[in-house]
C-alpha cells in the first residue's frame, strides 16, 4: 500500500503527528512487514515547509494465488496486472487496509494512513536480464534490471548506465559497438548485484517468520 498526504492541514493531532514526522525518515518494523514515510515535494513541487507531502509505503504479504486478484481489482471491477492508481480501490479493500492499520500500526502511522484520502497499490516485482547490450542498442534502468524496491537504487543505477555509457563512447571514441562491448560487464555486474540484493533484502523484511501477515486471525479478512 502506498499513500500520500498534506498531514498539517488536518487537526491538531495530525499537526503534531506530523512535526513529530518532519524533516525524519521514519520506519517501522514488525514480523513479515514494515512500513516507511518520509517527505516530498508538494503541489507545484513545492518544498516549502507545512506545503509538502508525506509519502509513505507499506509492504504487506498477500497469497499470490488466492488474495491478489481481489487486491488488483479496482472499484469499477477491472482487474488490472500490477497495480490501483489513487482512487481506485475497491471500497472493501480499502476499508479492510484501513482497519488492519488500526491493528497493527503504532499511532503515528495509523495517523497518517488515516489522513491519506487515496491511498493506491502497487504490487512488488523484480527483474533481471542476461544482456545488456544488442549490436548498437543498449537496455538501461529499469528496462534491463528492476531490483526490488528495498535497495532504494533504482535512480543511482539508471544514472550509473548512463554515466558508465558517456564514459565507454568518448574512450572509444564513439565507435558505438566498440562502447557497449566495454559498458556491458560491469553494468551487468552491478545489475545482477543489485537484482540479488534487493530479493535478499525483501526476503528477510518479509518472510523471515514465514509467509502470514502479522496479527492476522484470518488472511482473507485483512488488508
Amino acid at each position: 500500500m502506498f499513500g500520500s498526504t498534506h498531514a498539517t492541514q488536518q487537526s491538531d493531532r495530525y499537526k503534531k503527528t506530523a512535526a513529530m514526522l518532519a524533516e525524519r525518515f521514519v520506519f517501522q518494523q514488525f514480523p513479515n512487514s514494515h512500513i516507511l514515510q518520509y517527505l516530498v515535494p508538494g503541489e507545484d513541487e513545492s518544498l516549502v515547509p507545512g506545503e509538502r507531502r508525506f509519502n509513505w509505503v507499506w509492504y504487506v504479504n498477500y497469497d499470490e494465488a488466492t488474495e491478489l486478484t481481489p487486491i488488483l481489482t479496482d472499484r469499477d471491477g477491472k482487474r488490472r496486472d500490477y497495480s490501483i492508481p489513487p482512487g481506485t480501490i475497491a471500497p472493501q479493500i480499502e476499508q479492510q487496509m484501513r482497519l488492519y492499520a488500526e491493528r497493527v500500526l503504532a499511532t503515528p502511522f495509523q495517523r497518517l494512513v488515516a489522513a491519506t484520502k487515496e491511498p493506491f497499490v502497487q504490487a512488488i516485482l523484480d527483474l533481471g536480464v542476461p544482456q545488456m547490450a544488442f549490436n548498437r542498442i543498449a537496455l538501461v534502468g529499469d528496462a534491463a534490471f528492476i531490483p526490488r524496491p528495498h535497495t532504494a537504487a533504482g535512480v543511482s543505477k539508471a544514472a550509473a548506465n548512463a554515466i558508465a555509457l558517456t564514459d565507454a563512447l568518448v574512450i572509444q571514441n564513439h565507435d558505438v559497438k566498440k562502447a557497449l562491448d566495454e559498458w556491458e560487464t560491469d553494468q551487468l555486474r552491478l545489475g545482477m548485484h543489485l537484482w540479488k540484493a534487493g530479493q535478499d533484502l525483501g526476503e528477510r523484511s518479509q518472510f523471515l517468520y514465514g509467509k502470514e501477515r502479522f496479527n492476522d486471525v484470518s488472511t482473507s479478512n485483512a488488508a
